[in-house]
C-alpha cells in the first residue's frame, strides 16, 4: 500500500513538473519545437517531460530554468516564488543602468548644439550605433 501511494505522489509531482514547462513555455510564446531546439533535446523529449511522462537531468533542467526565466527550486514545486530576489535586483540594477546611461546620452546631445556641425554629424552616427545595439540587447531580454 505504502509503495503504491510514494508511485502515486511521483507521478503527481511528475505531471505538475510538466504542466509547469508547459504553462511557462506558452506564457513566453516559445513553441514546444522551439524550446527543444534551444535545450538542444528533441521535441520528443520535451513532450514527454510536459506529459509527466519522463524527469530531466540536471542539465537539462539547468538550461530550462534559464530558457523559462525561473528559478530550478520553482520549476520543481519547491517554492511559489519564479526567481530569486538577488536575481530580480540584479535585472533591476541593470535597467537602471540602462536608463543612466540613455540620460547621460541626453545631455550629450544638448550639448551639441554648441558644436561645429561636422562634428554633430560624427557623434549623431555613433549615438546611432549606440542606441541600435542598446534595443537590440533590450529587446533580447524584455521580450
Amino acid at each position: 500500500m505504502v509503495e503504491w501511494m510514494i508511485a502515486l505522489d511521483e507521478r503527481k509531482r511528475l505531471e505538475e513538473f510538466g504542466l509547469k514547462i508547459r504553462i511557462l513555455r506558452e506564457e513566453k510564446r516559445i513553441s514546444q519545437k522551439e524550446l527543444a531546439k534551444r535545450l538542444e533535446i528533441s521535441p520528443q523529449a520535451l513532450a514527454n517531460y510536459e506529459k509527466g511522462k519522463r524527469m530531466p537531468g540536471i542539465n537539462i533542467l539547468v538550461r530550462l530554468s534559464e530558457e523559462l526565466d525561473v528559478s530550478i527550486d520553482f520549476l520543481l514545486g519547491l517554492t511559489d516564488i519564479r526567481k530569486p530576489k538577488s536575481r530580480m535586483v540584479k535585472e533591476h540594477l541593470e535597467m537602471l543602468e540602462n536608463i543612466q546611461e540613455k540620460e547621460e546620452i541626453l545631455s550629450l546631445i544638448e550639448e551639441l548644439s554648441n558644436w561645429e556641425p561636422e562634428a554633430v554629424k560624427i557623434i549623431e552616427r555613433f549615438l546611432k550605433r549606440v542606441r541600435k545595439n542598446v534595443e537590440s540587447r533590450d529587446k533580447g531580454r524584455y521580450t
